[in-house]
């Protein structure tokens, strides 16, 4: 969705660590968390194109799987016509 870079998301600050009973979990602030395994993200995952950089885009798998329909496209989200 916004391309790749030469990093790891490790690296990123919008990569983010939480704690639960023991264990770590990974999770992507741009891609968002839904309190479960759909969201984990992986230290060695190829960092999108916003590695690093300042973005409105927050939450990104709820935007996708809201059940409010109204809401429109992503601004520079690309369109696939089927």
């Amino acid at each position: 969705m916004f391309g790749y870079s030469n990093n790891q998301c490790a690296n990123c600050k919008h990569f983010l660590t939480y704690g639960w009973r023991g264990r770590n979990y990974f999770k992507c602030e741009i891609y968002g968390d839904s309190n479960s395994e759909a969201t984990d993200w992986r230290k060695s995952y190829i960092a999108c194109g916003l590695f690093n950089k300042e973005t409105p885009h927050k939450n990104i798998y709820k935007n996708l799987h809201d059940n409010d329909k109204t809401a429109g496209p992503i601004d520079g989200q690309i369109a696939i016509k089927l």
